[in-house]
C-alpha cells in the first residue's frame, strides 16, 4: 500500500512536502484496524523525483484472502489512511553588508 501525492503540475517548480502517515486495514470481525506505520524513519518527504511512499508488502495475499482474519469478508475490505503534514516555518533575516572602514 502506497500514499502517492497528485496533480503535482500545478504545484511550484521546487515544491516538496513532508508528512506523518499512517495507513490501516479493517479487521471487519474483530472491528478493528491493523496499523502501518514506520517507526524508525516516521517522516517522510515527497517531491518531484519521489511522489509516493509507502510498504511493498502491507501483508501476505493468504493473509488478506482468509476470510478468518477479517480483512476479506464477502468480496469487501476497507483500507485508510491518516496523513499529518509537516508545516516548516521560514525564517529570513535581512543582512546588510557594508564596506570596512578604514
Amino acid at each position: 500500500m502506497y500514499l502517492k501525492i497528485e496533480k503535482i503540475a500545478k504545484l511550484s517548480l521546487d515544491w516538496e512536502v513532508n508528512v506523518y502517515f499512517k495507513l490501516f486495514a479493517f479487521d471487519q470481525i474483530r472491528d478493528q484496524y491493523l496499523v502501518i506505520e514506520d517507526k524508525e524513519v516516521p517522516a517522510r518527504r515527497f517531491y518531484e523525483m519521489r511522489t509516493k511512499w509507502g510498504f511493498s508488502q502491507f501483508f501476505s495475499q493468504e493473509t488478506f484472502n482468509d476470510a478468518a482474519n477479517g480483512y476479506l469478508v464477502d468480496d469487501c475490505c476497507t483500507f485508510g489512511a491518516e496523513v499529518f503534514e509537516i508545516q516548516r516555518t521560514l525564517k529570513l533575516k535581512k543582512l546588510v553588508l557594508k564596506k570596512p572602514s578604514r
